[in-house]
């Protein structure tokens, strides 16, 4: 038995080795090792409240989208959409006086975690800004400006509700200072009177005098806004979030010209012409509004 088994050891060692070099070339032939890098990945934040609980607000830093580097059988990757990819970040293990909580990454495909393969975050962990939440109450004030049409007197203004509540991060919250609040509500105040301007408006459209005050009131309502943005700016200079936010810009003075214009159209050949260019810096308005908001998101500009 020996001797048929010891009979040629060194080739059947060497079939047997010849045997796994073959597999593994097949294998690799067939299925091959390859490897991919998934950008874009949403890192879930989960159990936020840890924080929250505890009177902390915090805002991500860094890692809120990640690149996840994989590698293994061709099969098994050309398979795996970004979708299929889970990130995460447990707020609740992050350490005491850290500013960042570590990545979790999986791939899960139909309710299972997808195993041998490799899965590796580019960015190993979220940062954070952590900051102590502060509420605090501001009386609202209000201005009024201007004189009543004819036939009416301003009798009284109120404000409801009188006060005003703000719960942030305390070094936004500790700066906010009373001309943003004011201005907030004079620019409310102004936004009221739109309704009894409008209805004046329509009784006779071809009114001067209701064109007149209707224009005057949308360039107050625009002037307000502008004032009331660089109010905040101005109470917390250093906020790299309001720097990018940043309004101070030709941009802003479009919808006003456009009503001055009207203005002047109304003076002197279309006497609706007020009426119609508040209507389309109202629509430059919500425009502007909204490419500013997509830059800003971007990073890409600010207006």
């Amino acid at each position: 038995m020996k001797e048929k088994i010891f009979n040629n050891f060194s080739l059947k060692i060497l079939s047997v080795l010849c045997a796994i070099v073959l597999w593994a070339v097949i294998v690799n032939i067939y299925d091959p090792t390859t490897s991919v890098t998934i950008s874009n990945v949403n890192v879930e934040l989960i159990n936020a409240q840890s924080l929250t609980d505890k009177d902390y607000t915090y805002e991500v830093v860094d890692g809120s989208k990640i690149s996840v580097y994989l590698s293994g059988p061709k099969s098994v990757i050309t398979d795996i959409k970004s979708s299929d990819i889970v990130a995460t970040a447990d707020l609740s293990k992050i350490s005491a006086f850290a500013d960042y909580v570590d990545i979790d990454v999986k791939v899960v495909k139909d309710g299972k975690e997808v195993t041998g393969i490799e899965v590796t975050p580019r960015t190993t962990a979220v940062k954070l800004d952590i900051e102590n939440r502060l509420t605090k109450e501001y009386t609202i004030e209000t201005d009024t400006e201007g004189m009543p049409a004819d036939g009416y007197v301003l009798t009284s203004v109120s404000v409801t509700p009188t006060t005003v509540k703000v719960t942030g991060p305390s070094s936004i919250v500790e700066n906010i200072d009373n001309t943003a609040v004011i201005l907030n509500g004079i620019l409310i105040f102004e936004i009221t009177l739109i309704p009894y301007f409008t209805l004046w408006l329509t009784q006779d459209a071809y009114s001067i005098a209701s064109e007149t005050t209707f224009g005057l009131l949308f360039i107050a309502i625009n002037i307000t806004y502008n004032m009331a943005v660089k109010a905040v700016h101005k109470s917390d200079p250093y906020n790299d979030k309001l720097i990018k936010a940043d309004y101070d810009n030709l941009y802003a003075l479009i919808p006003l010209a456009v009503i001055l214009i009207g203005f002047g159209l109304s003076y002197s050949v279309f006497i609706p012409g007020i009426y119609i260019s508040c209507l389309i810096a109202v629509i430059m308005w919500i425009v502007i509004a909204r490419i500013h908001r997509k830059g800003v998101e971007n990073g890409k500009w600010k207006i």
